[in-house]
This record gives structure tokens, sequence and C-alpha cells, in this order.
């Protein structure tokens, strides 16, 4: 709701959709006002989870102020993804290993390469063990 403020105040073609907030007027000021407030509370928090609700709502309000936060954030996502991926695939290796069918015949995981087919085989194998991991 706040990024659809924020939007409205920059855009006069702006809408949203919905009443509650196309019905509003945000002036310039109010606009600055909350998008300070956005900021220095993002730079403030305390906690990755609020942080990232407030980056969230800054990037839904094309904020561009905070591109280089975006960049470190993909970054962080990809190095955790890169090392999930390598887990994921060394598991998955030492479970055929041990004789475990993690795939099915058609698939032969080549590596860290292979992260979809990999991600299938994982969700199958636990599925086939009573253990549901939404995706």
């Amino acid at each position: 709701m706040v990024s659809d403020l924020l939007r409205k105040a920059w855009s006069q073609e702006f809408h949203s959709g919905f009443d509650e907030i196309d019905s509003e007027d945000v002036s310039p000021d109010e606009a600055l006002e909350l998008r300070e407030a956005l900021l220095d509370a993002y730079y403030r928090a305390s906690n990755k989870t609020d942080s990232r609700r407030l980056l969230d709502t800054l990037a839904a309000a094309h904020e561009k102020a905070i591109k280089d936060e975006l960049v470190k954030e993909l970054h962080l996502a990809f190095e955790m993804h890169r090392a999930g991926s390598r887990l994921l695939w060394a598991t998955l290796r030492g479970l055929d290993d041990v004789g475990e069918n993690v795939f099915e015949p058609s698939e032969c995981s080549l590596g860290l390469d292979c992260f979809e087919m990999n991600i299938r085989a994982a969700e199958r194998y636990l599925r086939k063990h009573g253990i549901l991991v939404p995706l």
C-alpha cells in the first residue's frame, strides 16, 4: 500500500486498482517524508526480515536509491543458491553412491549445472520417504 501511495505521488497516471489507494491524495512533500522514513527505517532495521520487507516496499515504489542494496541482496542470494546447490548435488550423489535410486532412469545429474533436475530428484526422493517440502 505504501509503495502504491508513493508511486501515485510521483505519477498522476498511476492507478493501483484499489479504491482506498486511488482515492487518496499524497502531496509531493508527504511523499518525500514517507520516502525518507522508509529509507531511514531500512538503514536502521535491526533484523533481516524487517530490512527485507522495507527493501521490497522501496523497490515496489520504484525507488532508484536502493539499487546498490538490491545488488548486494542479489549477490548474497546467488551465493546462498550456489552453496545450497553444491550441498544438494553432493547429498544426492552420496545417496546414489550408497545404492539409493534418487534419479529417474532418464536422468543423469552431472553436477551443479543440473540444479532443476537435482531439485526435482530431491523432492521426489523425500516425498517417497514421507517428507513433504513445499517449493
